[in-house]
């Protein structure tokens, strides 16, 4: 495992154990078993080892939904497979929210900032997917393209947030999936 890694993972760690804000450069240090000053070789600051922590996730996130938006299959899958590699995303990987709401308001600006780039410059794209399912008599006008993405991203991410709040107690994908199959219903033509 390579220095930037190790330094990730002990960082992660205790971010998560102990608070982004109660958590010290030496303690993730010792954790990862390397000198303060090498931290320094790979992040200028506390708060930039935890923007990349976050942003690198974000990234994996990012390659699979591009994958998906950039298949050539019909656009219900594309937009079903996206949904649900959202929704696997976060069950993968559920510190991710703890994280991001334990981290102090600039840090979540910064993480929000990034984020929503990142989404508005795939929204084109996946607005295109849309727009192919309504022309193709799957989804009705009536409804701008962006509404729809809107409408199931605001459920895929408050039924993630219920899911970490009440403990991970019920079946994630299932219960997404199940609410992908109520919307697009509503949605259908």
């Amino acid at each position: 495992m390579d220095t930037r890694t190790m330094i990730l993972l002990a960082a992660r760690e205790l971010f998560l154990r102990k608070g982004y804000s109660n958590t010290t450069i030496d303690e993730i240090m010792s954790m990862a078993g390397l000198g303060k000053g090498t931290m320094y070789l790979y992040f200028k600051s506390k708060e930039d080892l935890f923007l990349s922590l976050i942003l690198e996730e974000w990234t994996e996130l990012q390659k699979k939904i591009d994958v998906v938006i950039n298949d050539d299959s019909p656009p219900y899958q594309r937009l079903r497979k996206g949904f649900s590699e959202y929704i696997r995303f976060f069950e993968d990987r559920p510190y991710l929210l703890s994280l991001i709401m334990d981290a102090e308001a600039s840090l979540r600006h910064h993480i929000s900032k990034d984020y929503f780039s990142r989404y508005y410059a795939r929204l084109p794209v996946v607005i295109d997917i849309v727009s192919e399912a309504q022309r193709e008599g799957a989804i009705r006008r009536d409804i701008e393209p962006v509404e729809i993405i809107n409408m199931f991203l605001a459920f895929a991410n408050g039924l993630i947030h219920l899911w970490i709040s009440q403990g991970r107690n019920f079946p994630l994908f299932e219960r997404a999936m199940r609410g992908w199959d109520t919307l697009w219903r509503g949605l259908s033509c």
